[in-house]
């Protein structure tokens, strides 16, 4: 018990039941989970140069340690998720994240996202935790939090669990969990800015495709001219009608 007094847990998690999340399933699209695999791959060869392969890569003596990182997040579950959320409250304290109301799917919400995040450091082709952190910063929980918000939680999360590690863990193989949870943490957080960039991408592509929309069916004339020559670049709709682009530039004097 001393060990999990200095490292913050109340209570070991001795659940023999796996757990399982109990949010909707998201059904990805094989363009959308290639997307994803291309995505992580990249960042994770980066790491992988960062910390050393023996730490964060497909070799036998990472997967090895990113098992043995997820065997000790999943014993200190309850504690971690515990005094994650307590992080949360001291960071946010201003913010809706502290209502009383969004206590109950707070906590629901870290669960799940642990259990999926132990899920991927047991299988780095498990990318469900990726597809539920796109989809969320496409329209769900992190889409209303700014990036700087993710992360500092993800900080957090990393200062949470590393105490855990330090408390129960000793010499060679202590390290060398300790740089795996730092470098999982640090791929989760590089792959969401993958994702808000994807998503804003995409939100301008949308404004400006219904902006195009909007001036092609306007009844007024409307023309695109180079300020320069006067030259018509485009016209909508209305102002070609009955004309060609041709007859158009002749009308400005231009040819």
């Amino acid at each position: 018990m001393k060990a999990l007094r200095l490292c913050g847990c109340n209570h070991v998690s001795k659940s023999a039941v796996p757990r399982t999340v109990t949010d909707a399933p998201i059904e990805a699209t094989p363009q959308e989970l290639e997307w994803i695999r291309r995505q992580m791959l990249t960042i994770e060869e980066l790491l992988a140069r960062l910390f050393g392969r023996a730490v964060f890569s497909r070799e036998p003596e990472s997967l090895k340690t990113r098992a043995e990182a997820a065997d000790l997040i999943e014993r200190h579950f309850d504690g971690i998720v515990d005094q994650w959320e307590q992080s949360g409250l001291t960071i946010f304290g201003g913010t809706h994240y502290r209502e009383r109301e969004f206590a109950s799917e707070r906590h629901e919400n870290l669960s799940n996202a642990l259990i999926r995040m132990i899920a991927h450091l047991r299988d780095p082709d498990d990318l469900t935790t990726y597809v539920y952190l796109r989809r969320h910063c496409e329209q769900g929980l992190i889409a209303r939090a700014k990036p700087s918000e993710f992360n500092t939680l993800h900080i957090a999360l990393k200062q949470v669990i590393l105490p855990h590690v330090r408390t129960t863990m000793h010499g060679a193989r202590m390290e060398l969990v300790r740089d795996v949870v730092v470098a999982a943490i640090d791929e989760r957080r590089l792959m969401v800015s993958q994702f808000y960039i994807e998503s804003r991408e995409r939100q301008l592509r949308a404004s400006e495709e219904k902006y195009r929309n909007s001036i092609e069916q306007s009844p007024d004339p409307i023309y695109e001219i180079e300020p320069r020559t006067w030259r018509i670049l485009a016209a909508n709709s209305a102002a070609l009608r009955g004309h060609n682009h041709v007859e158009l530039r002749c009308r400005f004097g231009r040819g």
